[in-house]
């Protein structure tokens, strides 16, 4: 039990009933087939059923959980045999694997929920600033990896790799912190993905130097 990563599943659990609590409430007023992709002169439109729509979100943090989950168990199972080829967060220590996966599980179902709620409503028809939203929520969502990145993992200080979590962890704070401000200045979509891309790079360089035996200079 105590292996159980369980600020994560409380924070899932409730972003699961309030993903269903906002599907039913705008049910009604959702149209049967949502138009996901307008049609151009190139491409023709693509049209999912509601229930579709409604269920993406919450479907793709269930899955999201359910491969974390297994890999953590694959991890353990594998133990050194597979350590070259996995991951360095499923062969951490067990304790570092569950801080890396309850941050990943407090911080990622806001996400999804606002993305959910933004989705829904404009598919209802109501006025929703869907694309500020998205930035605004993958900002806060990078700033707090960012801030957790240096207690990630236990055993980086071993491999010489704690001044790349040191540095990592303020860079891709500040790049989250840039994307939730820069979307009400430029425009929302190029900014976040922006954000997101450099975000992506800079955590994979830290946690890569941390666990992997290599030492910046």
């Amino acid at each position: 039990m105590k292996r159980v990563p369980w600020a994560g599943v409380v924070v899932s659990a409730l972003a699961l009933v309030v993903m269903t609590a906002v599907a039913w409430r705008l049910w009604d007023a959702l149209p049967d087939v949502v138009t996901t992709r307008r049609p151009t002169a190139d491409r023709p439109g693509a049209h999912v059923p509601k229930a579709v729509m409604a269920a993406a979100m919450p479907a793709t943090l269930v899955v999201i959980g359910v491969v974390i989950g297994v890999g953590m168990a694959g991890a353990t199972a594998a133990g050194e045999r597979l350590r070259p080829l996995l991951p360095p967060m499923l062969m951490a220590s067990a304790a570092a694997r569950r801080r890396a996966v309850n941050v990943l599980f407090v911080l990622l179902p806001p996400v999804l929920t606002a993305v959910h709620t933004g989705v829904l409503a404009d598919a209802a028809g109501h006025a929703f600033p869907l694309e500020r939203t998205v930035g605004v929520a993958v900002g806060l969502l990078t700033t707090g990896l960012g801030l957790a990145l240096p207690r990630l993992y236990e055993e980086a200080p071993r491999h010489g790799g704690g001044r790349a979590q040191r540095l990592g962890g303020p860079a891709t704070a500040g790049i989250g912190v840039a994307c939730a401000a820069g979307v009400f200045v430029l425009p929302p979509f190029p900014v976040t993905m922006a954000c997101a891309l450099a975000a992506g790079v800079v955590m994979i360089l830290s946690v890569v130097l941390s666990t992997g035996g290599v030492s910046p200079r």
